[in-house]
Order: C-alpha cells, then sequence, then structure tokens
C-alpha cells in the first residue's frame, strides 16, 4: 500500500515511500545528522520518532560534533 502511493511520481510520495521501506523493515535507525542544517533527514527523524512512540523502535543519533570527537579521540591514541 505504501509502495503504491510512489507510482504518482510526486517527491514528498517517494520520499515518504523510501522511508517506509526503511522503518518498516528494521528494528531501529543508526541517522547521521547535522541538526544546524536540517535537509531531508529531519523528516526520516520525524517518522522514526513517531514509529518510536507506537513500536520498540531504536533510534541513534549521530551529529558531526560526535564524529569529530571519536576522530580526535583515535588521532589521540594513535599518537600515543
Amino acid at each position: 500500500m505504501k509502495i503504491a502511493v510512489a507510482i504518482d511520481g510526486s517527491e514528498n510520495a517517494l520520499r515518504a515511500a523510501k522511508h517506509a521501506i526503511l522503518l518498516d523493515n528494521s528494528d531501529g535507525l543508526l541517522l547521521v545528522y547535522d541538526e544546524e542544517n536540517e535537509a531531508s533527514p529531519k523528516f526520516l527523524k520525524k517518522e522514526a520518532e513517531s514509529k518510536k512512540e507506537n513500536a520498540n523502535y531504536q533510534i541513534i543519533t549521530v551529529n558531526f560534533n560526535d564524529l569529530q570527537d571519536i576522530i580526535e579521540e583515535e588521532n589521540a591514541r594513535n599518537y600515543l
């Protein structure tokens, strides 16, 4: 049913169908996400949060500061 909506070709319907496939076929979401420069992942995040309210669905968000911290920690470890 959700995939059939994508047939109309609209961008919103295609995005909704793609998100439905991802969310319906997973137990959680790992989202690398820049909250300062929101883009299309904000819609996926919103839909995942909605699913989390109604089901046992885990959402892990990693932002670019987290990635920078990991890089710095790894660099520090390599130089010791």
